[in-house]
């Protein structure tokens, strides 16, 4: 599967247009990244340094290391400005980029997203010709439609960041906030708050399932056709914006299927595996339980299935053959199993904190967890509990409703 993105950002503030000369609500307008984590947590000191310690952990696979010590303005204008003068030059990607990384690492070197210096640095360093951004940044241009971006996005009812919309209007899904008056067959898939790759993952790859279905369904295919041109789909996003960087819309073609069903690679997938070396019995098992489990893609890209298309594909053959086996054994006698006595079932629900950034709080049996973000998935209404993934973890955890601060978890989405 590959997938190409056209991104276009929109200007965003949590303070949206309000005068400059005034904070807002419980938000001040200024002041280091550290000191303005405060105003998420209710002025608590020992919150924000568990926010900030479970944010370094977060970063720490990623070769991010966090500088809490940035200086921060919540309508950072001009480097907003300076982000649609780089859409221009079809650079804003790489301008946000090396914004991001001085602005988010750099602090105690006086790096900010709010400093003329660091803004024509990074437009620099992105490619942006230095004369020419400097001259933009100092002629005030595009600063009207930076303010009414700001202005624009709460009317919109977009008030928290990100905001991930997944449009793709050829299979009639088109809407979200940014598109209030599309008018389609289904709704797009909708992400408010910073969430696991698994879980981007899973909508482009259901995205790319409904393409296919869609093109099948269309040209009346009975068996697999050649590759199809790739969809157009737009995402439309917030991005992070409280310390300088912004909210944003975005293009983008989603991944475009090899084929429709790929028969050549289910056909071979059980000849393939045992020659190159792999256990083709513990894949079956590994796809039988979950297709997308880290172990069974863990095997595959070692068994050379680098992209994720492929090892979702050949996860899928194995899926379908452990299936079809399970099933022409549970007649047999000599195979057959009398099946486990039935387990009271869970009641999971989809809950208030379902799908949102979490951060784990007051844990005294393992308060090595204290402080660490995730995202909670589905409530335990019988047991009161969510299943929580870290996101330095691939293991759900069970924990208690009172011991998950959602609050917290804004300041680190916010600031992340």
């Amino acid at each position: 599967m590959a997938i190409e993105l056209r991104v276009t950002r929109h200007p965003f503030s949590f303070i949206g247009d309000q005068d400059q000369s005034c904070d807002a609500l419980h938000l001040k307008r200024q002041g280091t990244w550290k000191d303005r984590l405060l105003d998420y947590t209710g002025g608590d000191p020992r919150l924000r340094d568990q926010v900030m310690a479970g944010m370094k952990e977060a970063g720490k696979p990623l070769g991010i290391h966090f500088d809490y010590n940035c200086y921060i303005d919540r309508q950072p204008i001009d480097s907003q400005r300076m982000l649609l003068f780089a859409a221009r030059h079809g650079k804003q990607e790489e301008y946000m980029t090396c914004l991001n990384r001085r602005h988010f690492t750099r602090g105690s070197q006086g790096e900010s997203a709010s400093k003329s210096h660091t803004i024509l640095a990074a437009a620099k360093e992105a490619g942006l010709d230095a004369a020419e951004a400097d001259a933009f940044l100092k002629s005030g241009e595009l600063r009207d439609q930076v303010w009414r971006s700001y202005g624009q996005m709460p009317k919109l009812g977009i008030t928290a960041i990100p905001l991930f919309v997944f449009n793709v209007v050829e299979i009639g899904l088109e809407g979200g906030p940014l598109r209030p008056h599309a008018s389609s067959t289904g709704t797009p898939p909708i992400v408010n708050g910073s969430m696991t790759v698994e879980l981007f993952e899973g909508i482009f790859d259901d995205l790319w399932d409904q393409v296919v279905t869609y093109r099948r369904r269309a040209q009346k295919l009975t068996t697999a056709a050649p590759s199809p041109p790739r969809p157009l789909a737009t995402i439309e996003l917030g991005g992070p914006q409280n310390n300088g960087p912004a909210a944003a819309a975005a293009a983008a073609d989603p991944p475009a299927p090899a084929s429709a069903s790929s028969p050549t690679l289910s056909a071979n997938v059980f000849v393939e595996i045992p020659r190159k070396g792999g256990d083709l019995a513990k894949l079956l098992a590994l796809a039988k339980v979950d297709l997308r489990s880290a172990p069974l893609h863990a095997a595959l890209k070692e068994l050379g299935y680098a992209k994720l298309g492929d090892r979702m594909r050949a996860a899928a053959a194995l899926a379908e053959e452990a299936t079809r086996r399970a099933d022409d054994n549970g007649t047999a006698g000599e195979g057959a199993r009398p099946a486990a006595p039935a387990k009271a079932e869970a009641r999971l629900v989809v809950g208030p904190l379902s799908g949102k950034r979490v951060v784990v709080t007051g844990l005294s049996a393992k308060p090595q967890l204290n402080g660490k973000v995730g995202t909670a998935g589905k409530l335990d209404a019988r047991k009161g509990r969510y299943a929580v993934r870290l996101v330095d973890s691939t293991e759900s955890l069970s924990i208690r409703v009172a011991n998950l601060n959602e609050e917290a978890a804004a300041a680190a989405a916010a600031a992340s």
